[in-house]
């Protein structure tokens, strides 16, 4: 569903940002198929909410679309440790009420 990118090595500039703001991790949401909708009436309205250790971000929400193309780039504060989990989940935004 999305890239996962650990830009360790790349220039100078990087150097010089990690000093000042801390190394990040850089998650592309790409795209999702064919998903259910589980609604009696309307259409879905699909976004994905990505959880990189302890940070959440939310993508652009997807009017009407089973089929939703998202290709964000989402920016995340990294900790320096081996091992992180990272969650996607997908959700249906509701005009009125609690998203599903």
């Amino acid at each position: 569903m999305g890239r996962f990118s650990d830009s360790d090595s790349v220039s100078s500039n990087k150097d010089v940002s990690d000093q000042i703001f801390g190394p990040t991790c850089k998650i592309v949401v790409k795209k999702a198929t064919n998903l259910p909708n589980k609604l009696k009436f309307g259409t879905i309205d699909p976004y994905c909410e990505v959880t990189f250790e302890n940070h959440t971000k939310k993508t652009k929400v997807k009017e009407d679309s089973k089929h939703p193309e998202w290709n964000e780039e989402l920016e995340f504060p990294r900790a320096n440790t081996e091992s992180v989990k990272v969650q996607v989940k997908v959700y249906h935004e509701e005009s009125l009420g609690k998203d599903k």
